[in-house]
């Protein structure tokens, strides 16, 4: 049943830089202890225990575990780190299973945004507890923006003191985001303010986004920036859904 799976995650993890054989022509051979000690004194004499378990005893381990189990994994060792955190489909597959698994009690039906991992989802929809400023590093009570628009985490006196980003209001009078780009950058809603007319825009987007722009031939600009507007109106409208299913997971946590 799970053969599918199971087989495109092996073959990653025999190719990963963390997992050792003794030479390319071992690549396809079962991976047993005995096979790999017979390779110990030869070539690998640092090879560590874990990387001496069958590669499909490990997958079945990390398919059968909960997130919070394998984010515990990802800890350990950089051999669990290579696998675990990687952003690759195969990967994916099996925490989007564990996923699926372990939160259907916890009103998390839907699929991580396009600018999500699932390890990033997960960890920010059910297991972080306590946030704290990527800049600044104080700790955080309450975050009043839409963190699906963005992996930047950051508190409100960062927020206002322009550094990091811009706060859109009617106009911007550093000039560091040009009308015409506006509505083609996704921007970070802040709910404490109108998050209809306020709207946060980092600094880093705005400036690869200013890169992407300039890199195309002045013919091509026009169309391309009609194409963002397009994106990123929808991509809105779909972020949408994912407010409203944390809102659902706070109720329920309030009445339990």
């Amino acid at each position: 049943m799970y053969e599918r799976f199971l087989k495109p995650l092996i073959k990653q993890i025999r190719k990963s830089k963390s997992f050792k054989t003794s030479s390319p022509e071992t690549i396809n051979v079962p991976l047993t202890p005995e096979i790999a000690l017979s390779f110990h004194n030869d070539t690998q004499p640092n090879l560590s225990p874990i990387q001496l378990m069958p590669v499909e005893i490990l997958v079945m381990i990390c398919y059968y575990s909960t997130p919070q189990d394998l984010y515990s994994l990802c800890s350990v060792c950089k051999y669990f780190r290579t696998i675990l955190w990687s952003k690759s489909p195969k990967t994916q597959v099996i925490w989007e299973r564990i996923r699926i698994l372990n939160q259907r009690d916890c009103h998390h039906y839907l699929s991580p945004p396009k600018n999500m991992t699932e390890q990033e989802y997960i960890w920010r929809t059910t297991m972080a507890n306590k946030y704290h400023c990527q800049f600044c590093l104080l700790p955080i009570n309450m975050i009043y923006y839409d963190l699906y628009t963005t992996n930047i985490i950051c508190c409100e006196e960062c927020i206002h003191s322009r550094k990091y980003g811009i706060i859109k209001h009617k106009y911007d009078k550093y000039k560091r985001l040009p009308k015409k780009f506006e509505e083609s950058i996704i921007p970070t809603r802040h709910f404490n303010l109108n998050p209809n007319y306020y709207k946060l825009y980092w600094l880093k987007d705005i400036e690869n986004f200013k890169a992407k722009y300039y890199s195309l031939k002045k013919k091509e600009r026009k169309g391309w920036l009609q194409e963002r507007r397009r994106e990123v109106k929808l991509y809105l409208k779909n972020i949408d859904k994912y407010i409203k299913q944390d809102e659902l997971r706070l109720r329920s946590s309030h009445c339990h």
